[in-house]
C-alpha cells in the first residue's frame, strides 16, 4: 500500500518503479533482456527472451525519464526491432524469423506508440525511423488478420484502438477510418461477456487511454462507469459478475485492473499472481482527466451479461455479486466462472467465500433482501456417483483465512441439511442453511480443505497446497431434477 496523501504522479512513478524492479530481477547480465517463458513455473532461471515482455520493461525504462535507463532502453529497443519478420515479430527472440503468434502486433503496438508519442525527440533519427517502420508494417499486416478472422472482443478493441492511434499520431487516413469503424462496431455491442473478466477490462481502459484523454466524457463513458461500480474499495478488488475470475492462494489473482486502481485510489492490495510478470502492465497506465465518484462506494446494481442477469450489492463492509448460469459455456471454462462470490476485508487480506459453476448445476437464481440472500439451485441428470473421493454436486469455499466454520456452532466435519452452519471472522459473519424442495431426496454435507476450481497455484512445489475449506453436499438419494436453496445470511462487526 502507498503512504497517505501521496499525489496521483507520484503513485504513477511508484508503479513504474515497480516495474523496473520486477524487469531486472529477470534481466540476464549476459543479454540484458529480460528471460522469461509463459508456460512453466516450475524453472527458476528461463531461458527464453519474449518480444512483448521485453518491450514492456523498455518502456517502463523510457518511463524514469532518467539518462541511464533511456540510454539502456535505446540499446534494447534497437536490438529488440531487429527480430522484426516480414510484418510481425516472434513469440521468443530464439524463434526467429518465424512468427507463431499472428496477434502479437496487437500487444506490441501500444508500447510502440507511447514510445513514438512520448519519446520521439530522444529516440533519435536512425532509431525513430526504425520504430515507426516496424510501426507501420504491424498496423498494416494485422489488417487482413482481422478481416479473415475477427479476435475476441478485448484484442478487437485493442487493434482498433491501436489503428485510431497511429492514425492520428501519424496523419494516416487508412489506419483511422479502418480503427473507428471497428470501435464503433464494438461500441454497439454494449456490455460483453469480455466484461466480466478483470483483466479484459484492463486492457480495454488501456486501450481507451490511446485515444481519450478523459473516458469519463467519450463515448465509452458507459465502460468507465461499470469500471468503476464493480471496484470494492474495501478489498481493493473487482466485485463484478465472474466469468472468469481467479484465485492466487488464499487471496484474489492480482492484475493490471488492480494496478490502475492502485492509481486511481492510492490503494495497492498486496496479492500474488499466477508467476506472470504483471508489475511490468504498469507502463500502459497514463495520468488521467477521471476519477472515481463517491456514489460508486456503496451500491446496488444488477444487469445482463451477454444472455445472464447479474446483480451486485456493494457496501462499505463487503460486497457480493450473483451471475446466472451460462448453459454454453465451455467446460474447459468452469473453472473461472462464479454463480457467487462474496469479498470481505481489507486491501493487505482480501477473503473471499464462492459458489461456482459445475456441471450438475444447471439454473440458478438469486433473491437478496435486508435479511438474507437466497440461492436456488436447480440440479438436474443422473447424480454423482461416489467414486470414494467425496466429491459433491453444490460446493461453496472460503479461503482459509477467512475464519473457522461451525456447525450448529461447534466443530465438525459433516453436516445434514437440518444443520446450520457458521462462518465466522474478525470483521464479518456468515450463517447458511440448505433448504431441499423434495422430502425424497437425500442429501450429506461435509467440511474439509481443499481447493476452489478456480485456484491457479496449485503447480509445480505448490500443487499438493491447500488454500481453502470445501463446504459440499453429496446425493445419498435424488430425483434427476431437485432443486436446493442455500439461505445466507451476513453480519458485519464492528
Amino acid at each position: 500500500m502507498f503512504k497517505q496523501n501521496q499525489s496521483p504522479e507520484d503513485i504513477l512513478r511508484l508503479l513504474i518503479e515497480k516495474a523496473v524492479l520486477k524487469g531486472r530481477s529477470l534481466q540476464s547480465p549476459q543479454t540484458h533482456f529480460l528471460h522469461y517463458f509463459h508456460h512453466s513455473l516450475d524453472e527458476k532461471i528461463a531461458q527464453t527472451i519474449p518480444t512483448v515482455e521485453n518491450a514492456y520493461f523498455i518502456l517502463a525504462l523510457m518511463r524514469t525519464k532518467t539518462v541511464e535507463q533511456i540510454k539502456e532502453a535505446k540499446e534494447l529497443l534497437g536490438k529488440l526491432l531487429s527480430f522484426a519478420s516480414e510484418g510481425n515479430f516472434p513469440t521468443y527472440l530464439h524463434e526467429y524469423p518465424e512468427c507463431k503468434d499472428r496477434y502479437l502486433g496487437v500487444h506490441l503496438l501500444p508500447i510502440f506508440y507511447w514510445i513514438l508519442k512520448d519519446f520521439q525527440t530522444i529516440l533519435g533519427k536512425e532509431l525513430h525511423e526504425r520504430l515507426l517502420e516496424a510501426s507501420k508494417k504491424l498496423a498494416a499486416s494485422l489488417m487482413p488478420i482481422f478481416e479473415a478472422k475477427q479476435p475476441p472482443y478485448h484484442l478487437a478493441l485493442k487493434g482498433a484502438a491501436t489503428w485510431i492511434a497511429f492514425g492520428n499520431l501519424l496523419k494516416h487516413d487508412i489506419f483511422l477510418d479502418y480503427g473507428q469503424s471497428l470501435l464503433e462496431q464494438l461500441k454497439q455491442l454494449g456490455m460483453t461477456k469480455a466484461w466480466g473478466n478483470p483483466h479484459y477490462l484492463a486492457e480495454i481502459l488501456a486501450s481507451l487511454q490511446m485515444i481519450y484523454a478523459d473516458i469519463a466524457a467519450s463515448p465509452w463513458a458507459f465502460f468507465w462507469e461499470y469500471c468503476q461500480n464493480t471496484w470494492h474499495a474495501a478489498t481493493a478488488c473487482y466485485i463484478g459478475p465472474s466469468r472468469k475470475v481467479f484465485q492466487a492462494g488464499f487471496q484474489p489473482e492480482i492484475g493490471l485492473y488492480d494496478l490502475y486502481f492502485a492509481y486511481f485510489t492510492g490503494h495497492l492490495p498486496t496479492r500474488q499472481g499466477d508467476g506472470y510478470p504483471y508489475e511490468l502492465l504498469s507502463v500502459f497506465i497514463q495520468p488521467h482527466a477521471f476519477s472515481l465518484q463517491p456514489s460508486a462506494l456503496a451500491i446496488s446494481e444488477k444487469g445482463r451479461l451477454d444472455q445472464q442477469n447479474w446483480l451486485m450489492e456493494k457496501k462499505p463492509e463487503y460486497a457480493y455479486c450473483f451471475l446466472e448460469n451460462d448453459p454454453g459455456l465451455d467446460p474447459s471454462h468452469y473453472n473461472g466462472y462464479h454463480f457467487f462470490r462474496l469479498l470481505w476485508g481489507s486491501p493487505s487480506f482480501t477473503h473471499s467465500f464462492v459458489c461456482q459453476k459445475n456441471k450438475a448445476l444447471t439454473e440458478v437464481s438469486c433473491i437478496p433482501d435486508q435479511q438474507h440472500i437466497e440461492l436456488s439451485f436447480l440440479l438436474e441428470g443422473e447424480a454423482i456417483q461416489d467414486q470414494g473421493d467425496l466429491d459433491g454436486e453444490l460446493m461453496f469455499f472460503v479461503d482459509l483465512m477467512g475464519g473457522k466454520v461451525l456447525v450448529d456452532g461447534i466443530p465438525a466435519t459433516t453436516f445434514t441439511l437440518a444443520n446450520q452452519l457458521t462462518l465466522s471472522s474478525p470483521s464479518l459473519s456468515l450463517t447458511m442453511k440448505f433448504v431441499q424442495e423434495n422430502s425424497e431426496d437425500v442429501f450429506f454435507g461435509h467440511i474439509h480443505r481443499g481447493n476452489r476450481p478456480a485456484q491457479i497455484l496449485t503447480k509445480g512445489l505448490n500443487r499438493f497446497e491447500a488454500y481453502d475449506l470445501k463446504i459440499f453436499i453429496r446425493p445419498i438419494k435424488r430425483t434427476s431434477r431437485c432443486r436446493l436453496k442455500a439461505i445466507i445470511h451476513i453480519e458485519t462487526h464492528s
